[in-house]
């Protein structure tokens, strides 16, 4: 993708954000389907993680300065656009923040709350710990009042399903899965799965496979979901796909979940799906995104850390 410096005059907003090589960027395709990539050359400090706020103009993001982690945010409201504002000095240092060197997440409620996951400073691998920044101020908050605001959060976006045996029907069910093992997905009688080869990868499931974080978007004619089909040392996997309501263009679109932290998301009114690939050389990750006309992926831009899109973050 062609490289942009932000500017005032070129640069309005845009729905995905990514970072390469510590710098912050942002995706953007013109009328003329050309892609490009406007890096924010005012961020001096390493980028870490982002993500937008589903309330405002507002994109959080966390910066390492030395030993020191700092949230930042920059606004396409305040009249001085994409200007980079320190909003706290975070106590925490890179490890507590990194897990398997990765960051363990960023995430903005409606409430334009701000969650930042980290771990003991004694023992940066140890279970989580979590700050919130609001109004309030910033402070600690405990693991269980978290899982509570992010479940809050994220109980809208998700989509209930169930199973349904042989002996039932599945009337009044909008998405349910059938078959003795959980074979298929479907959605209102038509099949999401039946063109996706979901074999075991590693040790197969004792009761089948079955499906999680299944998403459905806006205009109600795309769904994402995981199917975990395998288990390796009690952690179950699978791969994200995609299909449409209808029943076609079912692809997969990562081929396992365990390689990949971050979720598939619907950005641009649910007409295309971003997330990320592991990258080929094994150097971080490729931001992909669905052709909103078949759902065929596409390739953006390689070598990746973190990325984020405004429509909603979701994280295991």
């Amino acid at each position: 993708m062609e490289t942009i410096d932000i500017t005032p005059e070129n640069f309005t907003m845009s729905a995905v954000a990514f970072i390469k090589h510590g710098q912050l960027y942002f995706y953007h395709r013109n009328n003329k389907g050309e892609d490009a990539k406007y890096h924010l050359t005012a961020e001096k400090d390493e980028a870490l993680s982002c993500a937008f706020s589903p309330a405002s103009q507002n994109l959080y993001y966390i910066v390492a300065r030395g030993d020191d982690l700092i949230l930042k945010l920059i606004s396409w409201g305040n009249g001085d656009p994409l200007k980079p504002t320190e909003v706290y000095l975070l106590s925490l240092n890179r490890q507590q923040y990194l897990k398997n060197g990765f960051p363990r997440g960023l995430i903005v409620t409606e409430a334009e709350q701000v969650l930042i996951p980290y771990g003991n400073r004694k023992d940066p691998a140890s279970l989580e710990r979590v700050m919130l920044s609001d109004e309030v101020g910033l402070r600690n908050i405990d693991y269980s009042e978290y899982r509570n605001l992010l479940d809050a959060y994220l109980k809208k976006y998700r989509y209930t399903w169930r199973f349904v045996s042989s002996e039932e029907t599945a009337e009044g069910i909008p998405i349910f899965a059938s078959g003795d093992n959980y074979s298929q997905l479907m959605y209102k009688g038509k099949s999401l799965t039946s063109q996706l080869d979901l074999s075991t990868q590693g040790q197969e499931l004792p009761e089948g496979y079955f499906y999680q974080d299944v998403v459905l978007n806006a205009s109600e004619d795309k769904i994402i979901f995981c199917a975990r089909t395998s288990q390796t040392d009690g952690v179950m996997h699978g791969p994200w796909c995609i299909a449409n309501a209808d029943g076609t263009n079912q692809r997969k679109l990562i081929a396992d979940d365990l390689n990949v932290p971050l979720h598939p998301l619907f950005a641009c009114g649910g007409m295309l799906v971003v997330f990320a690939q592991p990258s080929p050389n094994g150097k971080g990750f490729c931001l992909c995104t669905t052709n909103s006309e078949d759902n065929s992926i596409v390739r953006l831009e390689d070598g990746i850390s973190y990325w984020a899109t405004m429509d909603i973050c979701m994280i295991p």
